[in-house]
């Protein structure tokens, strides 16, 4: 007998070794409403936009997924600038303490108003245990203890683009 005798499993096992076969794309506000929603339903591979707009959130977290959250031209600093998460103050921008890895990106936002809680560090943006790729970001008026803009412990992200 050979493979040829079961087609069936010669394609089952091409399918299994080939990893996910579809990444999808999500849009925020289309898909979810609040970009930590589509986070949450968001699988390894999957990208998530962001169209322009200020969206109050804090304590963003990818928890430990491969996903890129980007907003739609993350190399045009106007886009940047219109598409910003905004803290208001109530915590953090976005932590990343996961054990997120280089398959982890956040690109092309504004991150602003974000403050760490007590004598901690990273308003904007904390890496705790971490590497995710961080692009063109804008920071401002973010608040810690120490590190303001973006901190790290334990952590080894990749930081390209990044303007205070």
């Amino acid at each position: 007998m050979t493979l040829r005798d079961y087609p069936g499993i010669l394609s089952s096992a091409i399918l299994l070794s080939a990893g996910p076969l579809f990444a999808a794309s999500i849009y925020v506000p289309d898909d979810y409403a609040q970009i930590q929603a589509a986070l949450d339903a968001a699988v390894e591979g999957d990208t998530v936009w962001v169209r322009p707009g200020t969206y109050a959130e804090f304590d963003l977290s990818f928890g430990g997924k491969g996903v890129t959250l980007t907003s739609l031209a993350p190399e045009d600093p106007a886009v940047v600038e219109a598409t910003v998460v905004d803290p208001g103050g109530l915590g953090r921008g976005f932590r990343f303490g996961s054990g997120e890895g280089l398959n982890t990106r956040l690109l092309g936002l504004t991150i602003r108003g974000g403050m760490a809680p007590g004598e901690e560090i990273g308003g904007g943006i904390l890496c705790d245990h971490s590497a995710p790729v961080l692009r063109n970001l804008r920071l401002v008026s973010n608040q810690a203890y120490n590190g303001g803009g973006v901190a790290c412990r334990g952590a080894a992200p990749w930081i390209e683009g990044v303007r205070w």
